[in-house]
């Protein structure tokens, strides 16, 4: 499982121009200038290690930060903090998990809070690799079939608890996914499309499902790709190529492990790691 987005730069940089610092200020010692301002500009994660000392040089703890961000409104640093500690440190997972039954007892008609105390109970019970409870899942489910027009909110907590659907229910649910990020992001929505469509892929392929697979990366070739960033283009790149490998195409072997070393040259580790793991899989099944 994997959720491509990286909002906590965006988070970061704005408490560092808060406090009046320098960008140079922040990352010296730390890390290079380029892979800063990657960073801050949600081109690149960083690991959790550098995440922390970050934090140690701008003088503020992971809590203090949770305390700082409007939880009821800023719910995408919310949710890119929830994924960072789910894939760098179990035990901010499980602190944030304290976090949020506190708010949620305080606050028993707030949907975010839940959503947030019901998606750290997922993640924790994903990480022991054990079958997700349905009391968790169900409130979510029954929320977002309920709510008749998706806002933001919806649509990015659909991307988040991605891995709660079936195969079946992600094909049923896509139009209405791409009705929902034309609506949202107007006119600038390809990037997002291929955005979608490269959680999707990875989590069918995560599920070997490759009778789905194929009818999404069909959809990839319908996109106006003119507008795309290079990085999603990147990733869509290795999911078609992992496809056709697959399927017997044994050439497309040297496209993969190209992209995979330029995810690593980038400093991409979560990316590189999660898609390695995928590539080895099949590999792993073909030999």
């Amino acid at each position: 499982m994997i959720i491509l987005e990286q909002n906590i730069g965006f988070f970061i940089k704005k408490i560092r121009i808060n406090k009046g610092l320098k960008a140079k200020e922040v990352y010296d010692g730390i890390m290079s200038r380029s892979m800063y301002y990657k960073f801050e500009n949600n081109l690149a994660d960083i690991s959790h290690n550098l995440f922390l000392e970050l934090c140690s040089r701008l003088n503020i703890s992971l809590h203090e930060i949770l305390t700082m961000i409007n939880i009821t409104t800023d719910y995408q640093y919310i949710f890119s903090i929830i994924y960072k500690s789910f894939y760098k440190n179990k035990k901010d997972l499980h602190c944030l998990n304290l976090k949020f039954q506190q708010l949620h007892t305080q606050n028993p008609y707030n949907t975010k809070y839940y959503h947030y105390l019901l998606l750290t109970e997922l993640l924790i019970t994903y990480q022991k690799n054990k079958t997700l409870d349905l009391s968790s899942i169900k409130p979510i489910k029954n929320f977002l079939t309920t709510t008749e027009s998706w806002s933001h909110y919806e649509y990015t907590l659909f991307k988040h608890v991605i891995f709660i659907y079936k195969d079946d229910e992600l094909v049923y649910l896509y139009p209405q996914l791409v009705k929902t990020i034309k609506r949202i992001f107007h006119y600038n929505n390809s990037n997002e499309h291929y955005k979608l469509l490269s959680i999707i892929l990875y989590t069918l392929f995560n599920n070997y499902n490759l009778q789905h697979t194929s009818y999404f990366i069909e959809e990839l070739t319908k996109i106006n790709n003119k507008k795309i960033s290079m990085f999603y283009k990147t990733i869509t790149q290795f999911y078609i190529a992992l496809y056709l490998y697959i399927n017997n195409d044994y050439t497309e072997k040297k496209n993969i492990e190209k992209i995979l070393d330029f995810f690593q040259f980038i400093e991409m580790d979560e990316v590189y790691k999660f898609h390695l793991n995928l590539y080895q899989k099949y590999k792993k099944k073909r030999s």
